[in-house]
């Protein structure tokens, strides 16, 4: 697993992002997302150790395309700057996901955990939820170690509590969050090292209280 090969490439893309570059580093192109899927095929086996429903999930259900989707921005730049990948029971479909980001940037290089911008009905499912087990969530959101680790929620918030909930809710925090995510910047020196595998794993088990508490409010 070769990290500085896919920031490299990365790197290269953003300065050259059109589909002539794309398709003349066709090959280089192809050893930038096997070594990105045998990366994340490592963090699968090994998450499942200590996440039973993450066993037996196919790589290819969790790392997405570095095309763009291009319909709606005026951006049109053909390819994405980073490498993907969301790691769920159901792969990069599911709602709550580990999330793995390798950026051209490597200040945005992150490890992230949760649930983010559902669709209007799963949002409704996780706000009731969380408004009957409040409690639950700030022992996970404000122990010591995960608050540490992960700071608070790192999403954008609506100005109000949400239709359906009291004003005074003592849930009200939690409930006018528009995702629940939270974060782990990655450094370039972990990034390059060795110890990324296990570092990215570390971390992941410390968020595993929150994916869990997550999967419960969706369902």
């Amino acid at each position: 697993m070769n990290t500085k090969l896919m920031v490299d490439f990365l790197v290269r893309l953003s300065k050259h992002n059109n589909r002539e570059w794309f398709i003349d580093h066709k090959n280089e192109v192809d050893v930038v997302k096997a070594e990105f899927k045998y990366l994340v095929q490592s963090i699968i086996l090994k998450i499942a150790d200590f996440d039973d429903d993450i066993s037996f999930l196919e790589v290819e259900k969790c790392v997405f395309r570095l095309n763009r989707d291009l319909r709606f921005t005026k951006d049109k730049t053909p390819y994405k700057n980073h490498l993907g990948a969301a790691i769920s029971p159901t792969g990069k479909k599911g709602h709550v996901f580990y999330y793995l980001q390798i950026d051209a940037n490597q200040d945005r290089t992150i490890l992230a955990g949760g649930v983010w911008m559902p669709d209007k009905e799963v949002l409704n499912n996780i706000r009731k939820y969380i408004s009957n087990h409040f409690v639950e969530l700030e022992d996970i959101i404000y122990d010591e170690n995960f608050a540490n680790v992960f700071g608070d929620l790192a999403n954008e918030k609506l100005i109000k509590v949400p239709k359906g909930f009291e004003e005074n809710h003592p849930a009200a925090n939690f409930l006018r969050y528009k995702s629940f995510v939270v974060e782990k910047l990655i450094s370039k020196k972990i990034l390059l090292s060795d110890n990324l595998e296990d570092y990215i794993v570390d971390y992941c088990k410390a968020m595993l209280p929150f994916i869990l508490f997550l999967r419960k409010a969706v369902k």
